[in-house]
């Protein structure tokens, strides 16, 4: 119970207890199983809550197991306070102290949403403890047996610690995702390992609020997965916002002699952090599952899964950040309606099927979804902000939105935008590709004027100006000549 305690910390702050008495109510009697359930599901983050939820909504008998809290990594450690702070730290308003106390009234307010009384009142036996299998089709939760005919492993992904600060304990100097929302003071500097996006975002949020960041990233630079002229954009915010950016990876070593904790990095410098925050990705979390006891084999640090998120036992699948597809909370909540047709209606949904759109919530956002590569096989169009009416109007520069098609189709397959509310922007292009719409079609469709959106209209004018070859334009000039006559 002390990690699970551990998240309600400040425990005298009325948030905390609020947050704790809604995901892990401490004076929570678990059920009496009667029976066998259709759905047993270990791990209440947002791919069990979705999977839970909605086989009972279809009239299964579901169990829900979770040994930390319900709303998993996603509200209590993740998506939510990371938000919050974010937004807290433009807003500019509050000093950190104060923001970290508003950080968690807000997750608070959302903690509802994920509460054992609501899935409870959803008719799911909610079981608090930690589950594991005593069998092919059993499994064991606080001394309580629960016979299933399809489980679904929803144990989410921990941050992966570096070998050479293993031996460290988390919370206090060195902090990853799971402990950095209980700060109460800000650290005077911070170093932040990783430049992914929780790097980036924390770097920019703790650099507002006063914090010297000094970030880790590769020699590449941060966000390797996006465009590089989205990353050269992001790489010069950084630097404007005062963050030191070191591109050595992993060529760094961590010193401790007697009470300085320093770090030496393969470029010749010493950092001496009053706080580290390790944002170096995330593994697969299955620790104490058992799952040899239930044919569930793994490989490569995964379970094994075919497309379809089954396990090797044919009743056991996985979705969310343990399948190893996308970690992001929208993924999981897909898989997991994946899982459901699967399991239950002899489906053959297949994960790599699905269109994913990510964002990373820095400034500039960055906001991709697609193929998003240039080849002989796809035409791009681009949108830069400084051609944009409502970015002139703003006076936000640099940013842009690039939409990639099918060769000469204009079928849209990818797109990128970099700018205010891209995030936002992006569904209507994730919206197009998923129904397999060309750029023919953007343009015949009105956008509102002067608007973010626009730019997609812009892109998809620069799709039909490619249609003007110079035989058309022959033929339409001979077209106006004859009607001035």
């Amino acid at each position: 119970m002390g990690d699970v305690f551990s998240l309600f910390q400040p425990r005298e702050e009325e948030a905390n207890q609020v947050l704790e008495r809604n995901v892990f109510p401490a004076q929570y009697e678990n059920p009496v199983p009667d029976g066998r359930y259709n759905l047993v599901v270990i791990g209440a983050g947002a791919a069990g809550l979705v999977a839970a939820a909605g086989a009972a909504g279809l009239g299964a008998k579901v169990a829900l197991i979770e040994k930390e809290a319900l709303g998993g990594e996603c509200l209590n450690t993740g998506c939510v306070p990371s938000k919050a702070l974010i937004s807290l730290a433009k807003e500019g308003r509050l000093d950190f102290s104060e923001a970290m106390v508003e950080l968690r009234k807000r997750r608070a307010a959302v903690a509802p949403h994920d509460s054992v009384q609501r899935f409870v009142d959803k008719g799911i036996d909610v079981f608090l403890g930690a589950g594991h299998f005593i069998g092919r089709d059993e499994i064991e939760v606080a001394g309580r047996r629960l016979k299933f005919s399809k489980a679904l492993i929803a144990t989410g992904a921990k941050t992966s610690i570096p070998q050479a600060l293993a031996g460290i304990p988390l919370g206090n100097w060195l902090h990853t995702h799971e402990t950095l929302f209980r700060l109460t003071e800000l650290p005077a500097s911070l170093l932040i390992i990783g430049s992914g996006a929780v790097g980036c975002e924390m770097a920019q949020a703790f650099a507002r609020f006063g914090s010297k960041v000094d970030l880790i990233s590769s020699e590449e630079g941060p966000l390797l997965e996006e465009l590089p002229e989205s990353r050269r954009l992001l790489a010069e915010s950084l630097e404007q916002m005062g963050i030191r950016r070191h591109a050595v990876g992993r060529d760094w070593e961590f010193r401790k002699m007697g009470d300085r904790q320093t770090f030496a990095l393969g470029n010749g410098e010493i950092i001496e952090p009053d706080a580290v925050l390790l944002a170096t990705g995330k593994r697969p979390s299955f620790a104490g599952l058992q799952l040899a006891q239930a044919g569930i084999e793994l490989a490569d640090g995964g379970l094994v899964l075919n497309d379809e998120l089954r396990t090797t036992n044919a009743r056991v699948y996985a979705s969310g950040d343990v399948a190893r597809v996308a970690q992001f909370t929208h993924a999981a909540d897909f898989l997991s309606r994946n899982f459901l047709r699967n399991a239950f209606f002899f489906g053959k949904a297949k994960a790599h099927d699905l269109l994913i759109p990510r964002v990373t919530f820095t400034t500039p956002e960055i906001a991709s979804v697609g193929r998003i590569e240039e080849s002989d096989e796809t035409d791009a169009y681009t949108v830069p902000h400084d051609d944009l009416d409502r970015a002139l109007v703003e006076d936000e520069r640099g940013g842009f939105l690039k939409i990639f098609t099918q060769r000469n189709s204009g079928q849209i397959v990818g797109a990128t935008i970099v700018g205010t509310q891209a995030g936002e922007r992006l569904a209507a292009v994730t919206l197009a590709i998923q129904n397999g719409l060309s750029l023919e079609k953007v343009a015949a469709t009105m956008t509102p004027y002067p608007t973010w959106s626009d730019a997609f209209r812009h892109a998809a004018d620069q799709f039909q100006r490619t249609k003007l070859k110079p035989r058309t334009l022959v033929i339409l000039r001979k077209w106006f000549d004859w009607l001035r006559r």
